[in-house]
């Protein structure tokens, strides 16, 4: 059962105005929709799904639970575990424009960055080291759909992100009634969720 006006699943790209974001560059490429856009995305991993499996980039990514290379979400389940997160906010991110569902930028590239089997961070060291590896990759921008207490080295790695161009995502925090960090330090773009109006 949809909520009222949700049947058409391009209601919040529409409210955002991100298709017409898409023909907009200050640089005067067109990168409509995402095109030459690399996303660095610390979540749980990622999973094989059809919709965003030919623009991640493994090869860029990087397990920081198991300490090797490959990305892929265990969909451990478990108290205070979210498996699949990661796939599902990718797919929010660059899911291809179909009737299922489209992402804000569906022709970017996708850096998997597993750092955690939930989105709430008591530590972050996981994500700082994210972040450094997203500078080392040269992605353009960082989205984190997680968060938790404030550290030092996040700081400096987002500090380090933003003087290198980079711009940093974070999601404010549901159900929690602050903003968390990262979304909190001035450097980042803190996101929260809405409803359809």
């Amino acid at each position: 059962l949809h909520k009222k006006g949700t049947e058409n699943h391009e209601w919040a790209l529409t409210m955002m105005d991100v298709q017409a974001a898409w023909n907009r560059d200050s640089s005067g490429v067109p990168r409509i929709g995402g095109r030459g856009v690399i996303i660095a995305h610390p979540d749980t991993g990622f999973t094989d799904h059809q919709e965003i499996a030919a623009r991640i980039r493994k090869d860029d990514g990087f397990d920081f639970v198991a300490n090797d290379p490959d990305a892929h979400d265990d969909l451990v389940s478990g108290i205070g575990d979210f498996p699949g997160h990661g796939t599902g906010t990718a797919s929010l991110i660059m899911s291809n424009i179909s009737p299922a569902v489209s992402g804000v930028a569906p022709l970017a590239e996708l850096i998997p960055l597993r750092v955690s089997n939930s989105v709430v961070h008591l530590s972050m060291e996981n994500v700082t080291n994210a972040i450094h590896r997203a500078i080392e990759r040269k992605a353009h921008v960082i989205s984190m759909s997680l968060g938790g207490p404030p550290s030092l080295a996040l700081h400096s790695a987002v500090r380090d992100a933003v003087n290198e161009g980079i711009i940093v995502v974070a999601a404010a925090g549901n159900y929690v009634g602050i903003v968390v960090w990262p979304a909190r330090y001035d450097e980042v773009i803190a996101v929260a969720a809405c409803n359809i109006k």
